[in-house]
């Protein structure tokens, strides 16, 4: 299914082998940005998200020579993934779309680079926004430094 149709169609309409389509368009880093971009929205999706599509999603995230734009997309595209798994606390891990282990490791790269403060604005931005959706006590303080700060951005 060609990409732009499948953005088109709803998610419980996507064919089988979806995420494994959309996880070739992620690591081809020769593929054109504005695909790319495309398939990292649509590999959050619920329907669609498990450990592989998290991981390319995350190897992108943590990829200094990605674009920030598909940087930040991609850590957007990890949050429906972790709140399911921090709401139901793996009760059911057949029911949940990614393993506690990858959970857990989206949850510690993710902290790991928002502290670092050389990543770009925007990326720190959107790790925050996507990360408190399965909330760590880190969040409290980098909040609350958020709406501090006098930047209107954050």
């Amino acid at each position: 299914m060609d990409l732009k149709i499948l953005a088109d169609t709803p998610p419980w309409e996507w064919p089988e082998g979806t995420d494994k389509m959309l996880l070739g368009i992620l690591c081809d880093d020769q593929r054109d940005e504005s695909d790319r971009l495309l398939a990292a929205e649509l590999g959050g999706d619920y329907t669609v998200i498990n450990d592989e599509l998290a991981g390319a999603l995350l190897s992108i995230v943590l990829n200094g020579e990605e674009s920030e734009g598909l940087r930040a997309r991609a850590v957007t595209s990890l949050g429906p993934a972790l709140e399911p798994a921090y709401i139901d606390d793996f009760d059911d891990p057949e029911d949940m779309p990614i393993s506690k282990e990858t959970f857990h490791g989206i949850q510690t790269s993710l902290r790991e680079l928002y502290m670092n403060t050389d990543v770009p604005k925007e990326v720190r931005r959107r790790i925050l926004e996507g990360s408190v959706r399965a909330p760590q006590e880190w969040h409290q303080e980098a909040i609350r430094d958020a709406y501090s700060s006098n930047d209107e951005s954050w």
